[in-house]
């Protein structure tokens, strides 16, 4: 956690590099800031405004402008944190789950005022020496706690009454493993249904509210990226990939490969292989 107070006007800009896969939360109580990632392009924060970056590919590196009155606070910290502290067996981050490997990812969003509220006794507290990190430690915590509070979840509950119930969001989420488990030889709607308890209807309409996908769609985007991590990571070839997530066909591969990333698999591990040298 690094907190900001004002800048006097000798040091009014710095630059900063966030590696590849960090995550960088801030947060901006009061002042403006702007983020300068190129001559071209750049982000601005006012007041009461948090941003979280992330990008898994490459580092970020940013020019970043305060205003004398700032109060800004950022907190980094790796994805295997943020999973450690936040994710249950059961439940994913849309920007850290398996379908947006590789993708980077960036939102600006209004504070709640739970979290201002967190963020302004960083301002207002002065401890020991001895007792300020700890304090730090647990209002870091405390700001990650508001900031994913799961709006999300109070946004799917909303729209599909049904998956109030509990019971309900278990069986959409136990639907979710079941298909990805057998991915190679996919289950039919009609048996995934009866495996988990749901009508076909409640599983297809649970299951849009809760990931914002259909349930072929979702395998699709998964299964794809799955191939590529299997490219990428396990040096796999390409008929290899292709056979673990069940493409019998390899130009049907290639195909949705393309369809989804833009070039043949084949180029794609070129483009790799360039980057690295």
């Amino acid at each position: 956690m690094y907190i900001c107070q004002g800048l006097d006007s000798t040091h009014e800009a710095v630059d900063v590099s966030v590696p590849a896969g960090l995550i960088q939360l801030t947060f901006s109580a009061t002042g403006d800031s702007k983020m300068h990632f190129s001559p071209h392009y750049s982000q601005e924060l006012g007041d009461n405004e948090s941003m979280l970056l992330y990008n898994p590919t490459m580092a970020l590196n940013y020019r970043y402008e305060f205003s004398s009155e700032s109060r800004q606070v950022f907190l980094f910290l790796s994805v295997e944190k943020l999973h450690r502290l936040l994710i249950s067996g059961d439940y994913e981050l849309h920007f850290l789950n398996e379908s947006n490997i590789g993708k980077k990812y960036y939102v600006k969003n209004a504070m709640s005022p739970s979290l201002r509220m967190s963020l302004d006794e960083l301002y207002g507290t002065t401890l020991s020496a001895l007792a300020n990190p700890l304090f730090r430690t647990s209002k870091a915590l405390e700001s990650l706690s508001f900031y994913f509070h799961t709006e999300e979840q109070a946004d799917f509950t909303e729209n599909c009454p049904f998956l109030k119930d509990q019971r309900n969001v278990d069986a959409v989420r136990k639907s979710k493993d079941i298909l990805l488990q057998n991915m190679a030889k996919p289950m039919t709607i009609k048996d995934i249904s009866l495996a988990v308890g749901l009508n076909e209807y409640q599983l297809k309409l649970g299951f849009k509210n809760i990931y914002g996908n259909t349930m072929h769609n979702y395998l699709v985007e998964y299964k794809l990226n799955h191939a590529l991590k299997l490219m990428v990571t396990d040096n796999y070839k390409v008929q290899e990939a292709a056979d673990a997530i069940g493409y019998s066909n390899p130009s049907h591969f290639i195909a949705a490969f393309k369809k989804k990333f833009g070039v043949t698999p084949k180029k794609y591990m070129m483009g790799q292989s360039a980057s690295k040298v």
